[in-house]
């Protein structure tokens, strides 16, 4: 999982680490993936990585057995509400009154 050291990709990797899953965690930011990775047990592992490297990406990788499943969670921004008053209700309609369900 790359950029998963907080936010959605913190959350992606403690749900996949609660089914038992072998799960990498590759972060530029080293304390906190570091203090997750011990946090979620043994199955988790921290390598600190540059995601947004191509050249650094590709090199932690070959330093892993093998990989099933890559998720990229990394970014960055702030969050906040979305302000939908400008479009037409027909386009969101949805996404006003549904909840979210995984």
């Amino acid at each position: 999982m790359m950029g998963v050291a907080s936010g959605l990709g913190e959350a992606t990797v403690r749900r996949i680490a609660a089914s038992g899953v072998k799960a990498y965690i590759l972060d530029l930011q080293k304390e906190k993936g570091e203090k997750l990775a011990e946090e979620l047990g043994d199955q988790v592992r921290f390598i600190q990585a540059n995601v947004a490297d191509e050249e650094s990406v590709h090199a932690t990788l070959e330093r892993i057995e093998s990989v099933n499943i890559l998720v990229n969670c990394a970014g960055s921004g702030e969050a906040k509400k979305l302000d939908f008053s400008g479009m037409p209700p027909a386009r969101t309609a949805g996404a006003k009154r549904r909840p979210f369900q995984p």
